[in-house]
């Protein structure tokens, strides 16, 4: 029985670490889509994405709906952010958040924009503690 258990146990650990391999930076999310977009919305486009990032800050647009911009590529000429779109439960947690915080989201991916910044909607925002 505490074989059982104990393979049980290391089944899951290993199921974990696999779910968390598919997190990725900001900025390794922006740096794919400015290197090979066609490749990246093969990867990304309308699929689950999960990442990392720091909050540049939090708004809403002119229909009210909440916002969290994500810092995500910078270069001498360029800038770009990740806007993520929040599930309005999540709204209480996000007016605490600051500029600077270390956030983790998991939501739908839809793509870059004209604007070049990039898009992620119906998100779960989490504070991020590494």
């Amino acid at each position: 029985m505490k074989k059982i258990l104990a393979y049980t146990l290391l089944f899951f650990s290993l199921n974990i670490c696999v779910l968390h391999s598919n997190v990725i930076t900001a900025e390794n999310f922006a740096k794919e889509y400015i290197e090979n977009r066609k490749v990246a919305d093969s990867k990304f486009l309308n699929k689950k994405v999960d990442i990392i990032g720091t909050v540049n800050k939090v708004g809403k647009t002119i229909l009210f709906q909440t916002y969290i911009e994500i810092n995500a590529y910078k270069d001498d000429y360029d800038e770009f952010f990740i806007y993520a779109y929040p599930i309005s439960h999540y709204n209480k947690k996000i007016k605490k958040l600051k500029k600077g915080t270390k956030i983790r989201i998991i939501g739908k991916c839809e793509g870059k924009s004209f604007s070049g910044n990039f898009k992620i909607v119906n998100c779960r925002v989490y504070t991020h503690k590494k």
